[in-house]
């Protein structure tokens, strides 16, 4: 497929996006430590791996039980969002309304806080960050803006950075002297007729993707950052965009489907995967959006795949998970290393860690599979619980624990049962 430039980076005029972020630095930006999953999809290249997870083994996950559950005030259909851990063995997940903090051991409630906000009746969003001794999160006002929220973690004080920042938080990354904050903003402009468009901020830079804006999120590598969907350089058609942290010229490739997942960067920097509703998984060179390879599933991807050493993990709207290499395997068209049986739709990007990946689904079962396969085409848990609701909250896993939300309000933490 070819590639097409887009639009440069260039100066926000208005609304105070010229504000330099100087957030206090944290390691858990960088690495997913033993005790820390720091954000929605681990970190800001979204592979939901924690390569440092000594808590269980492929051996020992089959003892895995539950835990703790925590309680929300959750109702509606959204479910409780993807839990983070915090280096201070804090868990943390949003609801419609609230955050919620717990103690990630034994579950016991930290606070919960509904976060100020310029409007009425505004929805917190389901991603957070949490950096040192505070949670970083979003918050869509009434109005269809949003705000960024920050929240003190010893205290549950929660604030909206009203009137300096009107955007939604997509990642986080550190830098040499700084971190930085990649956001995005939806504004109604005229021009035959009014329309969404969704912009990227990056610093002092901004960038237009889209008219037509979808639930994935954006991914924020060292140079580069990434949009997939519908948007600018491929438009009407389904595509994956990059652009230049540092402003300047980025790249646009057109994909199939009509819908695309969030993005994956692999660790050093050189790949994007996503999935489309079409059913394929695309590799892609992150420096011009050469396609490296395709992998047709067998059916829609439901949300982002997880990254784990030279694999991939596939959800899928069959409840197939799909394990492909993420080098490729010498030609255009790859197919998958195993897969697991059909079953209810994978709902949230799997997670994995000490040679375990895990999923969740529409169901509400949660699953352990060995994340090197088992030597067969189709293979079967080691593990699995039946939540009884839907799973909505990605799985985290931190301190020898997994952490998902279901969509009945519930915050589950899943280990080894503790040594007498």
């Amino acid at each position: 497929m070819e590639t097409a430039t887009v639009g440069s980076l260039r100066t926000v005029g208005e609304g105070g996006m010229r504000r330099v972020f100087a957030f206090g630095a944290s390691a858990c930006v960088i690495v997913g430590l033993a005790g820390c999953w720091p954000a929605s999809g681990q970190g800001p290249d979204r592979r939901a791996h924690n390569e440092v997870e000594t808590g269980f083994a492929v051996d020992t996950v089959d003892g895995f039980t539950e835990l703790w559950t925590g309680t929300t005030d959750q109702l509606g259909p959204r479910g409780v969002g993807p839990p983070v851990v915090s280096t201070d063995g804090g868990v943390y997940a949003t609801t419609t309304r609230s955050v919620y903090a717990f103690e990630a051991t034994t579950g016991a409630p930290r606070w919960v806080s509904t976060p100020h906000a310029s409007t009425p009746n505004a929805e917190v969003d389901t991603e957070v960050i949490v950096l040192a001794s505070q949670l970083y999160a979003s918050v869509r006002l009434s109005d269809g803006r949003w705000e960024m929220a920050i929240c003190q973690l010893s205290t549950g004080f929660c604030d909206t950075l009203a009137g300096e920042l009107q955007a939604r938080m997509e990642a986080i990354r550190e830098g040499p002297d700084r971190l930085q904050v990649l956001v995005s903003q939806f504004a109604s402009v005229a021009g035959g007729g009014t329309v969404q468009r969704g912009w990227a901020y990056l610093g002092a830079q901004n960038v237009l993707l889209t008219d037509q804006p979808n639930a994935a999120r954006l991914t924020l590598g060292v140079t580069q950052f990434f949009h997939a969907g519908i948007g600018v350089g491929t438009a009407p058609a389904n595509g994956v965009r990059a652009f230049p942290t540092a402003g300047g010229s980025g790249w646009a490739t057109p994909i199939d489907g009509a819908d695309a997942t969030s993005p994956v960067l692999s660790a050093d920097g050189t790949t994007v995967y996503v999935g489309t509703d079409a059913g394929t998984v695309y590799a892609l060179a992150a420096a011009d959006g050469a396609v490296l390879w395709s992998a047709p599933v067998g059916s829609a991807v439901t949300a982002a795949p997880a990254l784990a050493g030279d694999t991939l993990y596939v959800p899928t709207a069959s409840g197939s998970l799909v394990a492909l290499s993420a080098t490729g395997c010498g030609a255009a068209t790859c197919t998958p290393s195993w897969s697991t049986a059909a079953g209810s739709k994978i709902t949230v990007q799997p997670a994995v860690a000490a040679g375990v990946v895990f999923t969740g689904s529409a169901d509400g079962a949660v699953r352990a599979y060995d994340a090197a396969g088992c030597a067969a085409a189709t293979c079967t848990p080691s593990w699995s619980d039946a939540t009884g609701s839907r799973i909505t909250g990605a799985p985290a896993i931190s301190l020898g624990k997994l952490f998902v939300g279901t969509q009945d309000g519930r915050l589950i933490a899943y280990g080894l049962p503790p040594t007498p």
